[in-house]
């Protein structure tokens, strides 16, 4: 029988998945669709890539809390992964709310902080590839569920860099 905690956990990544895909704003579409740049991939492909990023996740932090039981390491390890799991969630949901805050008025300050956000995502991606590294988890799992996440927050925190770098004071101002 599985534990109702577990339940609970799948539930929970199940409704963050939900709301993420719901809460995209036609203002995100057209605020990304004004960043246009030499490594901005096409619009389509971030309605490709989310959901399957987010479906890996999610079968990597079911897949643990399942294995849970089974483990031998220190039980700190397993916390800190879970709690950086949910701190990378977090800061995804809020770097979502930043992108759209950035674009109200344009200022390189703004996206100086857009930038900040983008790499706080793609470090506590790469702690929870690391962490879940000194765990019992089989390899496999967290290079193939939680890599292609820690790949996707490295190729944002470069695109947002080029956008602060090109002074990204106004949407036209982005082409780089």
């Amino acid at each position: 029988m599985i534990d109702p905690n577990i339940w609970a956990l799948s539930f929970g990544v199940i409704a963050f998945v939900f709301f993420q895909f719901a809460s995209t704003s036609r203002t995100a579409k057209a605020n990304y669709t004004a960043l246009r740049g030499c490594l901005s991939p096409p619009q389509w492909l971030f309605g490709v890539v989310w959901p399957v990023l987010f479906v890996l996740i999610s079968i990597n932090i079911i897949l643990f809390a399942l294995r849970l039981e089974n483990y031998t390491n220190s039980p700190a390890t397993y916390d800190s992964v879970f709690a950086m799991w949910i701190a990378n969630l977090l800061l995804n949901k809020f770097w979502g709310v930043l992108f759209n805050w950035a674009f109200e008025s344009p200022s390189t300050g703004k996206f100086f902080t857009l930038l900040l956000a983008t790499f706080l995502v793609g470090a506590t991606a790469i702690a929870v590839l690391v962490l879940e590294g000194f765990t019992d988890e089989p390899w496999w799992s967290y290079t193939f569920l939680v890599g292609p996440y820690v790949l996707w927050s490295g190729y944002a925190l470069l695109l947002m860099g080029s956008f602060v770098a090109a002074g990204a004071d106004s949407p036209e101002n982005t082409n780089v």
